[in-house]
């Protein structure tokens, strides 16, 4: 079922674009890939207006979580950028960097998957930055690592083994 959805998503991201014109005929004609779109900006909000926007399971899950079960899915994917986020900073953490450092990297790896995944399917703007309580997580959590990572010795190497293992466990849940 997920390899529908990535399909349904994949040919109806091609549709959208193709029906905004960002494929022209010019450059389908000279064999080129990727042009420039032709349509002005009013026809393209004209058709944005006129077509409604696919629902995938992205858009169908609440902005909350809650106790249904699309809110609990969004409870999870909420506790797993968080455990992305603690990984993300203790590793860091971990080979010597800053508060600044820790939380750049805690960041990437909390919402860097994610982020990829918009831009091969060209959903823009990202999920974050639609729904900032991915980042503010994200941060606060990578910040709160590296603050209990400062103040409990890690540099045992079965203590930083068990905080990746779980921390990567509950992520990818």
């Amino acid at each position: 079922q997920f390899l529908y959805f990535i399909g349904d998503v994949f040919a109806t991201t091609m549709m959208r674009r193709a029906s905004c014109g960002a494929f022209s005929r010019t450059a389908m004609a000279t064999g080129a890939k990727w042009a420039l779109p032709t349509a002005s900006p009013a026809s393209s909000r004209r058709w944005q207006a006129e077509t409604p926007a696919p629902v995938g399971l992205y858009e169908a899950l609440p902005r909350y979580p809650n106790l249904t079960t699309m809110g609990v899915l969004r409870g999870l994917d909420l506790m797993g950028t968080a455990s992305f986020a603690v990984s993300g900073s203790v590793c860091a953490a971990s080979c010597g960097l800053d508060l600044v450092g820790c939380g750049f990297v805690g960041v990437i790896t909390a919402l860097g998957g994610g982020t990829i995944r918009d831009f091969i399917f060209g959903k823009l703007p990202v999920f974050w930055l639609d729904e900032r309580e991915y980042l503010y997580l994200a941060m606060a959590c990578a910040v709160i690592a590296f603050a209990l990572c400062c103040s409990v010795e890690l540099n045992e190497f079965a203590a930083y083994e068990a905080v990746m293992f779980w921390t990567d466990t509950i992520g990818l849940g």
